[in-house]
């Protein structure tokens, strides 16, 4: 199943720019599949931002979600951190991660992100 999350995020993404007022009824659904792709049973950080940039982009900001998955960021943030060998953030996760905050920021400004 792990190779197919890739494909099947580029897929929800699709329908969220495709049908934001639909997908806007299942937000907590697809906010739940984004907190779960950050896990760490998991591991899929890329796409999970991916999503949630084009979640918050295109549906807009529900405050409840939004602190729920800035949470799991830092909490993926810290496992890397504190619970792998070389005690660091990889390069490919942190650049997903800036990314994600750029595209936030230009689009709703710093203060939302506050």
């Amino acid at each position: 199943m792990k190779y197919l999350i890739p494909s099947l995020g580029q897929f929800l993404i699709s329908m969220i720019c495709k049908y934001p007022d639909y997908v806007k009824q299942y937000a907590a659904e697809v906010g739940e599949i984004m907190k779960k792709l950050l896990s760490t049973e998991i591991r899929m950080e890329a796409v999970g931002l991916q999503i949630a940039s084009a979640l918050f982009e295109r549906v807009g900001i529900d405050a409840d979600l939004l602190n729920k998955f800035l949470f799991q960021i830092f909490s993926t943030m810290h496992f890397y951190r504190n619970n792998t060998r070389n005690k660091v953030i990889p390069v490919s996760i942190t650049r997903s991660i800036f990314i994600f905050f750029a595209t936030f920021m230009v689009n709703f400004g710093s203060a939302a992100l506050l």
